[in-house]
């Protein structure tokens, strides 16, 4: 499983199209990015949202449906490659 570095600020994903917002009930820093991707065959295109909490600096990616709930979907190194490449990330044991 891959995560953001425990050393790593979460406003340095801001770097990398990431919005970081503080929530107050949870008492935590998030970190989101909105990916967007046109597909041939479809009229609008599907779009999924990558997250990171301060707490568990693991990464979830949900799949936003029109007009249905959201469904939480794989996070794959091409989703984070940025974050690879600049060594923001390790990889853990479940």
């Amino acid at each position: 499983m891959l995560k953001i570095r425990d050393d790593v600020d979460l406003k340095e994903l801001e770097k990398f199209g990431f919005k970081t917002f503080f929530v107050e009930y949870k008492q935590s820093l998030f970190a989101i990015k909105d990916i967007y991707v046109d597909r041939p065959y479809k009229i609008a295109k599907d779009w999924y949202r990558i997250g990171v909490d301060e707490k568990n600096r693991k990464f979830r990616k949900s799949k936003f449906r029109p007009g249905k709930t959201l469904l939480d979907v794989r996070v794959t190194k091409k989703d984070i490659y940025d974050l690879i490449q600049a060594g923001l990330v390790e990889k853990v044991e479940k």
